[in-house]
């Protein structure tokens, strides 16, 4: 189900944010959000964007706002979102401009910290590309026994239960392990004989299945799943004497380690990554550890402010470019969001980008 603009006003309506300009365009289609500190975003921008800013590099710069307005519409992104704390008076023009434009804007609450105003909208964007339906919110990864069961059997279909094993059918309920109420109807006609071996069966895997996934209510991050490969055929599996090279060039790589004036930081284009992402991403080595110094860290497992060691590393060396790598889960965002809030303190310009790896080993375009 499409995430819009519409639903992050919902989402946003306990006082973190307010629509304050272009609400005809609250029908744009909302895929992913960032965050930029730096007055030239143009290469960054992507269609379907939200894109949340303390609006610092542009405080005083009101023709630079407006052009960062200009360039979301033309890139048809979706919204930008503004805190105003370091204007002193948030120019008129940027206003009737994204009214102009149909580019939605929104006053961000300048006591809200980035945590409590991205998550939910993370969680949102994750729960739309996994078609889950924004009006009920299911918890990413709630799925309870009676639902898989359900799933085998019937599902729902343009809003109706419908059988979708009719030879798992004895008519006496046997296929159904409870009845919603009035989710079914009889009708007679013909149909395949029921199948009393099929449906034990059935039962048998959907046991299994229970056993080996745990209800999950928690971080969609901490959920588990299965993820099916093709197998590699024999003759290509790497093995030591293929010639593969690591392409690591300093140790530690833990960020709650490296020492921050390590002599290999001097000149260095800085890797942050997320642990998860070298497992995730088959050409890691070769696409993101080449040619760079690589940290990594987890922020929910460190559960550490990693913004202090990062601002300490770039204000003290010569840090030539930042690539942030993370995983597309919401709790990965601190990640991010810590190697942004280094950028910004450590009051350098280094150019950086940031990277997403979805949980199939794909990079989110």
């Amino acid at each position: 189900m499409d995430l819009l603009v519409k639903d992050i006003v919902k989402i946003w309506n306990n006082g973190d944010a307010s629509l304050v300009a272009g609400k005809e365009g609250i029908l744009r289609k909302v895929e992913v959000f960032d965050m930029m500190e730096q007055p030239n975003i143009k290469p960054w921008l992507r269609e379907h964007l939200i894109l949340i800013t303390t609006g610092y590099m542009i405080r005083n710069d009101k023709e630079a706002l407006l052009q960062i307005i200009r360039d979301m519409n033309d890139a048809n992104a979706s919204a930008l979102a503004i805190k105003t704390r370091f204007f002193d008076d948030f120019p008129k023009e940027a206003l009737q401009l994204a009214d102009e434009l149909k580019l939605p804007l929104f006053f961000l609450n300048n006591n809200a910290g980035f945590t409590e105003l991205t998550f939910p909208i993370m969680t949102a964007i994750v729960e739309s590309r996994s078609n889950v339906a924004l009006d009920t919110r299911y918890q990413i990864g709630r799925q309870n026994k009676s639902e898989l069961d359900r799933k085998l059997f019937f599902d729902i279909i343009n809003g109706k239960a419908e059988l979708v094993r009719e030879h798992f059918c004895d008519g006496l309920g046997d296929c159904l392990p409870e009845c919603p109420t009035g989710a079914i109807s009889f009708e007679e006609r013909e149909a395949p004989e029921y199948d009393e071996a099929a449906v034990k069966e059935a039962q048998k895997k959907i046991f299994a299945k229970n056993q080996a996934i745990t209800a999950h209510a928690g971080c969609p991050g901490s959920k588990s799943m299965q993820i099916q490969r093709s197998e590699i055929p024999k003759s290509e599996k790497p093995s030591s004497t293929t010639g593969q090279v690591s392409n690591l060039q300093n140790w530690p790589v833990q960020i709650k380690l490296a020492p921050v004036s390590a002599p290999y930081f001097n000149g260095a284009k800085l890797l942050i990554a997320a642990d998860c992402t070298a497992y995730a991403y088959a050409g890691f080595h070769q696409d993101f550890i080449r040619n760079k110094v690589t940290l990594i860290g987890c922020p929910k497992l460190d559960q550490v402010d990693y913004s202090e060691k990062l601002t300490a590393i770039i204000q003290n060396n010569d840090i030539q470019s930042v690539t942030i790598v993370r995983m597309e889960v919401p709790c990965c965002g601190g990640l991010e969001m810590a190697a942004r809030k280094a950028l910004q303190n450590s009051g350098k310009f280094i150019p950086w980008q940031v990277i997403t790896i979805g949980i199939d080993g794909n990079i989110i375009e």
